[in-house]
């Protein structure tokens, strides 16, 4: 619950949030209580999980100000669902999954605000946001029974980031929460402190001695 409400607090209030991998529809139900969006499409790939929403929602008499659909992630959503979000959040998923959602995704304004969590491969995903023009705006890493790492960005069309570091480590200068970031990067000394990649690769020098200094 813990990840749900961080992603939540990271929501400003707005007209619409897709939330792509809904669940259980626990992100929707904080989200309309607490008034931060007037509407909520729930967009899953199988229809169990999206009854089990629907039955959540109408326990809190909140389905009226949902659409919950089954769809393929992103993939030609404009054809189902005609209002716009203000905020598409993908969590609960692979980085490399993630990124194939994105590929199919044809809502890729500057207006919109991505909201990210996934449960493994963020370097992957971070690559791909970088060499499709994505600016992280910001980053939080929770611990809630295991690490996961928060993104927050937005398509602005600007050039590449020629820095990889932040790919393994996010970057310093976006973190909300620098102390679990840094409990985040010691409990993954020892797999980065041996990757050969990293080891040899001088653009990540300066960050593997920050990281070795820690305890």
């Amino acid at each position: 619950m813990k990840r749900i409400k961080t992603i939540a607090s990271l929501i400003r209030p707005c007209q619409c949030v897709y939330d792509v991998g809904s669940d259980h529809a626990f992100l929707s139900i904080l989200i309309l209580k607490n008034k931060l969006a007037k509407h909520v499409v729930n967009i899953e790939n199988k229809i169990n999980p999206l009854n089990n929403g629907k039955k959540n929602l109408q326990r809190h008499n909140l389905i009226d100000k949902t659409t919950n659909i089954i769809n393929n992630g992103l993939k030609n959503i404009t054809k189902k669902v005609k209002i716009k979000p203000n905020y598409i959040v993908i969590s609960g998923l692979g980085g490399r999954t993630i990124t194939e959602i994105l590929k199919t995704c044809h809502l890729m304004k500057k207006n919109i605000v991505f909201i990210f969590c996934p449960n493994l491969q963020t370097n992957i995903l971070r690559k791909w946001l970088n060499e499709n023009k994505f600016s992280i705006e910001k980053e939080q890493t929770i611990f809630s029974k295991k690490f996961y790492q928060i993104i927050v960005a937005k398509q602005k069309n600007i050039k590449a980031n020629d820095n990889e570091e932040y790919l393994y480590f996010g970057q310093k200068n976006k973190q909300l929460d620098l102390v679990t970031w840094k409990k985040y990067l010691c409990f993954n000394k020892k797999m980065i402190m041996n990757s050969k990649k990293l080891l040899y690769n001088k653009q990540y020098q300066k960050m593997l001695k920050e990281i070795a200094s820690w305890k």
